[in-house]
């Protein structure tokens, strides 16, 4: 995990996965285009960077080539405009401005529809769903069997269950506005006769948990398979945060318009978690998949769980206990990350116009160890149990459980790759210099850097030499990516 504290300037903040933006040109597009390839207005890469792509522009057309192992698999009209992925998904589906929804594979692309307005994913895999301009909806299984029509009239929001096996969307009839459940395996409708203007938020596989919302006031509602409908809050807001839930559903944590955080289940009913924004501490090894207002994590539960509490970067480290008593454990924290192992934390806290790290064993749940101060950038490693840190202003070095080890003098940003090797940027005159740690020496890998992108082959660095382009500095894929 990288970050940067952003008093610090020009260097982006950023996870080893996550998307930039990158613009060599006035005209910006709000999409989620991304890296690689020929840099012509900008470029992208999908959510854990197994397939690259790029925007391709002339003068009578605008279009998204899809690249994997320095091949081309498939072009699309316009630029990338949403993208989902499922836990651990062996895919990325990718929309583009123009209508066009792709399947991305490793080393393999498949168009699935054109005339797509919106799409949603199942969160554990398996299966996609899709609405098309005329309000068709239509379900597709990701092992590229034929999509299946499920209405012809899907006027609003609609969500799939984790599996895939319910479908849960809105139409519009004599009757007014109507939810239905559409089951994929039985080929089943059954309508759900719930308030008007509902927007779906969630389906759980049995049907047992379905959450919505609705447009007339503020609310969000519970409804279970024998038709008990619970409401949930009366002043539900996404403004700060979407409404998170656990991997099957049966928890939600969510934010109301007077900032402040609560818990629900079925079991346990409304609970205060906190009074402020309330957000689960990152762990390493654990995914969410997203969206829009709403975001479903890989984990089982959110109590027993660290949590950073308020906004800004003066947040306060939090831990919620069964008894949904959320004990303080720290002030003035920036950021923090998990281990793996959920038994390290590396917490962050502001200091004057820098920061501090801890490490903190999580059965103490109390800061005793402090491992570094006036940190002005630092990147986690990639199971958690290892951070990289620049202080001093220029030395980086890498702590362990075992203690710190200075690695490099020089040093003015740091990132860790996917595979959880670090990198560093050298300051050479108006660029940088990349280095890396081989064996037990630092080794430049790349001059004349302007930008880098990580990803799950290695590192990508744009060049300043001759004309923009990104070349594959590490991994056996060697060299530039296309032709300029």
């Amino acid at each position: 995990m990288k970050k940067t504290f952003k008093i610090f300037g020009p260097h982006a903040s950023r996870t080893a996965a996550s998307i930039f933006i990158l613009s060599f040109c006035i005209v910006a597009f709000l999409a989620t285009a991304i890296t690689v390839y020929v840099v012509q207005n900008y470029t992208g890469a999908t959510k854990d960077d197994r397939v690259l792509y790029a925007v391709i522009t002339d003068e009578e057309r605008l279009e998204t080539a899809f690249y994997a192992k320095g091949k081309e698999l498939a072009r699309a009209d316009g630029v990338v405009a949403k993208r989902l992925t499922s836990f651990g998904g062996a895919w990325d589906a990718v929309l583009t401005t123009a209508g066009d929804l792709h399947l991305l594979y490793e080393d393999d692309a498949h168009r699935i529809a054109s005339g797509v307005e919106d799409f949603v994913v199942a969160s554990e895999g398996g299966a996609l769903a899709y609405r098309t301009v005329d309000g068709s909806l239509y379900l597709c299984r990701t092992q590229l069997a034929s999509p299946t029509l499920v209405t012809k009239n899907c006027v609003g929001g609609f969500v799939l269950s984790p599996r895939g096996t319910l479908v849960c969307y809105v139409t519009k009839g004599e009757e007014g506005i109507l939810v239905h459940l559409w089951n994929s395996e039985d080929v089943v409708r059954r309508d759900l006769y719930i308030t008007d203007g509902a927007l779906p938020l969630a389906i759980s596989d049995n049907g047992d948990h379905l959450y919505y919302l609705t447009s007339g006031e503020s609310a969000l509602y519970h409804a279970s398979a024998n038709g008990n409908v619970t409401k949930i809050s009366g002043a539900f807001s996404d403004k700060y945060v979407p409404a998170r839930f656990n991997r099957n559903l049966t928890e939600v944590l969510f934010s109301e318009m007077n900032a402040y955080t609560y818990f629900w289940s079925a079991a346990e009913n409304k609970e205060k978690v906190a009074s402020g924004i309330a957000v689960p501490v990152e762990q390493s090894g654990k995914e969410t998949v997203s969206g829009g207002s709403f975001c479903i994590h890989s984990f089982h539960s959110f109590v027993e769980r660290f949590y950073l509490v308020g906004q800004e970067e003066k947040k306060e480290l939090r831990y919620l206990a069964h008894d949904f008593v959320a004990e303080k454990c720290a002030a003035d924290a920036f950021d923090a990350h998990l281990s793996a192992n959920g038994r390290e934390l590396y917490l962050v806290r502001t200091w004057e116009d820098t920061l501090r790290i801890y490490h903190v064993e999580t059965s103490k749940k109390a800061m005793e160890n402090m491992i570094a101060t006036g940190v002005c950038d630092y990147a986690i490693g990639k199971d958690g149990l290892e951070v990289y840190y620049i202080t001093g202003g220029d030395k980086l070095y890498r702590h362990q459980k075992s203690g710190s080890v200075l690695l490099y003098e020089g040093a003015v940003s740091v990132f860790v790759a996917v595979d959880g090797q670090p990198f560093w940027k050298v300051k050479s005159e108006e660029v940088y210099d990349l280095y890396t740690w081989h064996g037990d020496a630092a080794s430049c890998v790349a001059r004349d850097v302007a930008r880098t992108q990580t990803t799950s082959r290695g590192v990508y660095v744009l060049r300043t030499d001759a004309a923009p382009k990104w070349s594959f500095v590490i991994g056996s894929e060697l060299g530039a990516l296309g032709k300029q």
